[in-house]
């Protein structure tokens, strides 16, 4: 008689995934399989069902990054168990204008 053993799992790894629109933030946690790519585990998130800015189209080319450091080849770059992707919206305006235009409606200090 032959014993029958269950095919051993794929480890899966808990990572988080964040966005934020103009007027709207999400994080998810999520469990991965090892090996996944940074933008299959931003995909396979569903951040796309929590927020209104985002398209499928969008997720195939959004800038993506691991703690705040810009990730290069989010295609190939497989994520770690912990890391919390992040997606990168355009700037919408000059962060040197803005700070100029705060530091004009400040009062002078006398």
């Amino acid at each position: 008689m032959t014993m029958r053993t269950a095919e051993p799992t794929s480890p899966m790894l808990a990572i988080e995934v964040a966005y934020a629109s103009e007027t709207e933030q999400v994080l998810l946690r999520c469990k991965v399989p090892v090996g996944t790519t940074v933008r299959q585990a931003f995909v396979q998130s569903g951040i796309d069902r929590h927020m209104e800015a985002l398209t499928l189209d969008d997720l195939a080319s959004v800038p993506l990054g691991i703690f705040s450091r810009p990730v290069h080849d989010p295609d190939t770059q497989q994520v770690q168990h912990g890391d919390r992707i992040e997606g990168y919206r355009p700037i919408t305006c000059d962060p040197k204008q803005m700070r100029r235009m705060r530091a004009a409606q400040r009062p002078l200090r006398q």
